[in-house]
């Protein structure tokens, strides 16, 4: 090994002592923790996750079951909508849906398909979606 490869050998050995030291400090500074990336891992807003539903589904409760049976969010029982006292019975529901039901996360594809119907699937995600980053 020549003069010229220790110097490189011993740049890269600096840059990678740098590195962890960072990481070091960051991760033993108070309150850090080490976060994952993963969508599956990002905690949902329920409240906000299901005013977004509620446009996609009803137009915010103005449209179809939504104005009918203050049913914001077409929540089905055993094949047919449910009609709710006030629509905040039916976001008190939806909460409680995406919490117990869907693990409290951010609606994926497969989700639309269950919640939407396979034909809707693809435009429901997009606007909850859109109203959830609003």
């Amino acid at each position: 090994m020549n003069r010229q490869d220790l110097h490189v050998a011993f740049i890269a050995l600096l840059f990678l002592l740098a590195v962890l030291l960072v990481l070091r400090l960051a991760l033993s500074s108070p309150g850090a923790t080490w976060k994952a990336t993963r969508a599956s891992e990002i905690k949902t807003d329920i409240p906000k996750l299901c005013k977004a539903i509620a446009y996609a589904e009803t137009g915010n409760c103005k449209k179809g079951v939504g104005r009918l049976y203050n049913n914001c969010h077409g929540i089905r029982a055993h094949n047919h909508f449910v009609h709710y006292k006030t629509t905040q019975d039916s976001f008190n529901a939806c909460e409680k849906l995406w919490s117990t039901g869907y693990g409290g996360r951010f609606p994926d594809r497969k989700d639309a398909v269950v919640y939407s119907g396979n034909t809707r699937a693809d435009t429901w995600l997009r606007l909850v979606k859109q109203k959830y980053g609003e």
